[in-house]
């Protein structure tokens, strides 16, 4: 209710006819303007700037964005995009240029699973909570970088649990 009590309504939207807007050449027309990702046209369209999305950052060339990923994701080797790491060799394809399923070892588990160092398969919920679920403890590696997902919330131990485990007087995170 706050933003219907905020919102500011248009005041006037001006249209112009194409036969009557100024032909001026457009800088961002021919191969995106030399812009990797977005090519913003300045106002009067005389000049632009290049622009990246979310998670991306501006090389000092002012033109190319290379991916900026969080903690809990990897880029993809075209730096085009960043996917979570778990998305990483479990059989879709999840970057564009599918470098995800690149070098991948052979796959024995369903997908939605984890498969293990010793090709043994575990849940995701199962993966760094101090347990030897594997049998080569491949499933408690990495976990200080552990990204959780969203709906998780990470305790101290590393191990993630559902946001609805909190305060629910129960020791979900098994951390006493």
């Amino acid at each position: 209710t706050v933003l219907v009590e905020t919102l500011q309504l248009p005041m006037d939207i001006h249209i112009i006819h194409p036969l009557r807007q100024t032909i001026v050449d457009n800088p961002c027309g021919s191969t995106n303007g030399g812009c990797s990702h977005l090519c913003l046209i300045s106002p009067g369209g005389a000049s632009y700037r290049c622009l990246c999305p979310d998670n991306f950052q501006l090389l000092e060339d002012s033109r190319t964005c290379i991916s900026n990923c969080s903690i809990g994701q990897v880029s993809c080797r075209d730096q085009t995009q960043c996917i979570n790491k778990e998305w990483v060799c479990d059989t879709q394809a999840d970057c564009k240029d599918g470098s995800d399923e690149i070098d991948c070892p052979v796959r024995v588990c369903k997908p939605g699973m984890f498969q293990c160092d010793n090709y043994n398969c575990t849940h995701h919920q199962y993966l760094c909570d101090q347990d030897n679920d594997c049998g080569d403890w491949s499933d408690e590696q990495g976990c200080d970088a552990r990204y959780c997902g969203i709906g998780y919330w990470k305790c101290p131990n590393n191990k993630c649990i559902l946001e609805s485990e909190l305060c629910n007087g129960y020791n979900d995170c098994n951390d006493d």
